[in-house]
């Protein structure tokens, strides 16, 4: 069977849409000749040539560039996709923000599948609205604001949620975003640096304290903790080149990573790159694709007040020929999924199945 899919995304580098989709251009031939799988990239919801496809993805990130510009109303974004569904085209919702909930739950009933990046195992806390712990659900609940807009996934439409790709499997030649579509067609292999090469630094973390102690919370924790410290070698700062960034991660045994607006960043897979050890707060209550986070495997868990902070990057850095161990874990199992084009065609295939039978 043929599957002619058209992809509306926002292409323009402020979203980052280019690089998530990057395993599609980098496996495109795979999908060709093995599954008979074609995509087309539309960056305009007026195109008319949309409604000639039978399966339609629509990256969330295209219509929420547009809404916070004022161009459209939520109202437009739900009668467009209703025009789609009248058609008989079936449609596939990718929500990709960073965390693992959602604020378009209010279109899941018009949708034929209802993607995200990773999702919560407990989806039973998709159906509550709990302030903004509904959307990210490590936020401190003394911190919660009104978040009267919210809209709960009804419970009968839990089935439609599906699991696409985190960011993992982007592209990290940090090239995609001046060159646009040409670097998403030309592959080389991103450098791995062994994990038992010699370090310089105990841990590194460059960023700053913010004023949203809701958001920011764990970023700050840590911070305050790696100003404090002093039997440490430790690399604090604001923001540096990259080619210094990526530096100083291959030589730092340790590489703090918390959340930030979602629960996985690109510093968890540059941490891989480099060899060094991963530690972050759990994600073990994420279903993820690739599956390659697993807590004391290839990632030293925090809690998620990173209240532990202290104690386990001190255990870590007192023991660290035994945590290497975890920094070979990480690297081995991430390279694996980064590479296998197979098994990424048939997790692309199993999403197009589940529209399919829909």
């Amino acid at each position: 069977m043929n599957y002619e899919i058209a992809i509306l995304a926002k292409t323009n580098r402020s979203v980052g849409i280019m690089n998530l989709l990057y395993p599609l251009f980098k496996w495109e031939k795979l999908l060709k000749r093995d599954r008979q799988v074609t995509f087309d990239i539309f960056t305009s919801h007026k195109e008319k040539k949309i409604f000639n496809y039978k399966t339609v993805l629509i990256v969330h990130r295209y219509f929420q560039a547009l809404l916070r510009a004022g161009f459209i109303q939520r109202a437009e974004v739900l009668q467009y996709v209703s025009s789609l569904k009248d058609k008989g085209i079936k449609v596939i919702w990718w929500d990709a923000g960073d965390g693992s909930g959602s604020e378009d739950f209010d279109l899941i009933g018009m949708v034929d599948l209802f993607l995200k990046n990773q999702l919560l195992k407990d989806q039973q806390r998709y159906t509550e609205n709990n302030g903004d712990t509904s959307v990210r659900v490590w936020i401190n609940k003394s911190d919660l604001k009104s978040h009267e807009i919210y809209t709960p996934c009804p419970p009968q439409e839990l089935k439609k949620l599906g699991l696409a790709w985190n960011i993992g499997l982007c592209d990290y030649r940090k090239l995609h975003g001046k060159l646009g579509h040409f670097t998403n067609r030309v592959h080389y292999t991103p450098g791995f640096y062994a994990p038992d090469r010699a370090k310089k630094f105990d841990t590194v973390f460059r960023g700053s304290l913010s004023s949203d102690e809701t958001y920011s919370f764990q970023r700050n924790q840590i911070i305050r903790f790696l100003k404090s410290v002093t039997d440490l070698k430790v690399r604090t700062g604001g923001k540096v080149r990259p080619s210094r960034y990526m530096q100083e991660l291959r030589d730092s045994k340790l590489i703090l990573s918390p959340f930030g607006w979602g629960e996985i960043c690109y510093r968890d897979f540059e941490t891989f790159f480099s060899g060094s050890v991963l530690v972050k707060p759990s994600v073990e209550h994420l279903h993820t694709y690739p599956d390659v986070l697993k807590a004391n495997v290839t990632y030293v868990p925090l809690k998620w007040d990173v209240s532990d902070v202290d104690n386990v990057i001190h255990e870590a850095v007192s023991n660290f020929n035994q945590y290497r161990e975890i920094a070979a874990n990480g690297q081995r199992l991430f390279k694996g999924a980064y590479f296998d084009g197979e098994n990424f065609t048939n997790h692309f295939m199993n999403i197009l199945n589940r529209v399919d039978n829909a």
